[in-house]
């Protein structure tokens, strides 16, 4: 058993998440870090770091289904907001960033790759609209594809893709508690 422990003195939650095409894991490691640990032989490796400014806690994180690209959700304090990330694994380098617009609810929030890794779902916290809504981006050309209206009164805690790519399933969690299909 191998496991990485939490200073003590830092308040942040753990997130981990299995490549689906390698024997890899992500996890926090450490405060505002994510490593890239292979399973078979024993290699780790930091794959990406929050920015300086702020504190951030890492509340999602989603693999593409052949494992190239990594999208991470983060919130900070209310300065700072909430991002999303989206790295490509095999370099380790960012290839994009999102922010979420969400100053106040920076615990909640999800991100998730298509199947076929081209697009991003997004959850956007709008606290002077008190609501949150879902976007679609197009990973190569950074455009929004759609947007869902605002869902008023809420807050959304999940989000998952049906492995046809085809239907988005998004998760309530503070009012309504309900399960959507889109």
């Amino acid at each position: 058993v191998r496991s990485w422990q939490n200073p003590g003195n830092v308040n942040y939650q753990g997130r981990a998440a299995f490549s689906p095409v390698r024997n890899l894991l992500v996890a926090t490691t450490a405060y505002k870090t994510l490593s890239l640990v292979d399973l078979d032989s024993g290699r780790e490796s930091i794959l990406w770091r929050a920015p300086g400014e702020g504190w951030w806690s890492i509340r999602d994180l989603s693999f593409s289904q052949d494992g190239s690209r990594l999208a991470i959700y983060a919130g900070s304090d209310p300065k700072h907001g909430a991002a999303v990330w989206v790295v490509n694994v095999p370099s380790g380098t960012t290839e994009n960033r999102y922010p979420t617009l969400c100053p106040v609810s920076w615990w909640l929030g999800a991100a998730r790759l298509s199947p076929d890794g081209g697009r991003l779902y997004l959850s956007r916290t709008e606290p002077s609209n008190n609501g949150y809504r879902i976007q679609c981006f197009d990973l190569e050309t950074d455009h929004e594809l759609w947007r869902t209206d605002l869902q008023a009164d809420d807050a959304l805690g999940a989000l998952a893709v049906s492995p046809d790519g085809r239907v988005l399933a998004s998760a309530s969690v503070y009012r309504d508690l309900s399960i959507r299909l889109w």
